[in-house]
């Protein structure tokens, strides 16, 4: 499952990468009185890292079935968060291709009847759900060459769906095909040349995403500059 504490744990991992780079080229921004970062020029390398809620889930309730047992019913008891992470390298001045791989873990208690003897019995059982989707995705971005970045993406790929169910369970649970779709709307700022942030919303293994994005291209750009 997915521990809180291991994702608090990277983003502080994160967080202090990218201060300790912006910390390191104070020198080499105080020299130039009108140096800027850009968070889109169309030559981008980036990897963002973020968490999102709630979960949109990857199945669908099976009518004949709930008619079949008369009645079922779920809950979800715990939802995790979902992790996304995202690499995306520049095309042109507003396309950008991207791979994202999403993860999320569910657990449900799912009541439903049974008839033993012509008499109906009340079980209940929990039901764990994990979804691992890679798609691979096109942003078009908005501005170029701005400290905002406002872009609009479209993806789809592989999705791998694991239902954990107790032997015997009758399940209204029904996987759907094995493929994943996702279309978000996002806001990017970089805040230095090499860390930035990033939040979207829209169709996705969660409707609202955010978290972290460490540009490296801004990286290559600080090192040919210290060596030049």
């Amino acid at each position: 499952m997915i521990k809180l504490y291991s994702i608090k744990n990277l983003f502080l991992v994160l967080f202090v990468l990218g201060c300790f780079s912006s910390a390191a080229q104070k020198d080499t921004l105080s020299k130039n009185k009108k140096s800027k970062h850009y968070s889109w020029n169309g030559n981008n390398k980036m990897v963002s890292l973020g968490i999102g809620a709630p979960v949109l889930d990857a199945f669908y309730l099976d009518r004949e079935k709930i008619n079949a047992t008369n009645t079922s019913t779920f809950s979800a008891n715990k939802d995790y968060l979902v992790i996304h992470v995202k690499a995306e390298i520049g095309l042109a001045s507003h396309i950008g291709v991207a791979v994202a791989v999403n993860r999320s873990v569910n657990e449900y208690t799912e009541t439903y009847y049974t008839s033993v003897n012509g008499n109906k019995i009340v079980n209940s059982d929990r039901i764990t759900l994990k979804v691992l989707t890679v798609n691979l995705r096109c942003n078009y971005h908005f501005l170029t060459s701005k400290m905002l970045d406002p872009y609009i993406g479209i993806g789809a790929g592989l999705k791998k769906i694991d239902i954990n169910v107790p032997a015997g369970t009758v399940t209204v649970f029904e996987t759907r095909k094995p493929f994943g779709f996702e279309a978000t709307f996002g806001l990017r700022v970089l805040v230095a040349s090499t860390v930035g942030i990033y939040g979207e919303a829209g169709i996705g293994r969660s409707f609202y995403q955010g978290g972290i994005t460490l540009n490296f291209g801004g990286f290559r750009k600080r090192f040919d500059r210290d060596i030049l």
